[in-house]
């Protein structure tokens, strides 16, 4: 009778071990036969789509304090469809759409980056203006802001003003926002000269560049091609 009683109860942790085993195999085999689901897709108006005011191939041309012309190409719209895992261990994920046109001038880029990531929380979509500068080897610098849908926007940390005059063009509802130097190596690297701040209008796109040694540079023209 105590060898019996004995093996009954070495008999139950391995019934509970083999228990938990199978319930453990089958959710695993459960989940690997589970096809991804896609819970959600955000994609981009063609009103919002026109925060960033080239189709690509123009000419964006910029006149100095100096009098000198500054000549940007913009590239092709880049535009993706990104893929996110909506949470951890899980097949669930969404989808957003982004938009990216590039200003180039020999080692300069001036970045227009649209992305619909943010109306996944209800927010505006997330826009952003960036500048990169990379001369004669020297470390890149980055800087770069949100420009808002309105100044109700919840990430909006620029300003709006009424009106801008640029070379004697006056522009109205105009955005003012920071551009500061990126960090490298847990240190800011600053170069002499870099933009500190930036005036966009809808439809224009930057209208002027303010530098760190008070100069600017101001929107002459857009040449569509």
């Amino acid at each position: 009778m105590i060898k019996t009683s004995f093996l009954k109860n070495c008999m139950k942790p391995m019934k509970m071990f083999l228990t938990y085993f199978l319930i453990f195999l089958a959710a695993i085999l459960f989940y690997s036969c589970n096809p991804d689901y896609l819970e959600n897709s955000y994609y981009l108006t063609e009103e919002e789509k026109e925060y960033i005011p080239f189709k690509g191939d123009e000419k964006v041309n910029f006149i100095t304090s100096d009098s000198d012309q500054i000549v940007f190409s913009a590239t092709p719209p880049v535009v993706e469809i990104i893929e996110t895992p909506s949470g951890v261990n899980t097949k669930k994920y969404y989808e957003y759409e982004t938009l990216e046109i590039n200003l180039v001038s020999n080692h300069i880029i001036i970045t227009y980056f649209l992305s619909a990531n943010d109306k996944r929380y209800h927010y505006k979509p997330f826009f952003n203006v960036s500048w990169v500068n990379d001369i004669d080897g020297t470390p890149g610098v980055k800087g770069g802001d949100r420009v808002p849908f309105d100044t109700s926007d919840f990430h909006s940390r620029v300003v709006l003003l009424d009106s801008v005059s640029v070379l004697d063009k006056v522009y109205y509802e105009v955005f003012k926002g920071n551009l500061e130097a990126f960090m490298i190596n847990d240190s800011v690297y600053e170069p002499p000269v870099y933009p500190t701040s930036y005036y966009y209008k809808l439809h224009y796109g930057i209208i002027r560049f303010d530098f760190s040694d008070s100069t600017s540079w101001n929107l002459e023209n857009i040449v569509q091609n």
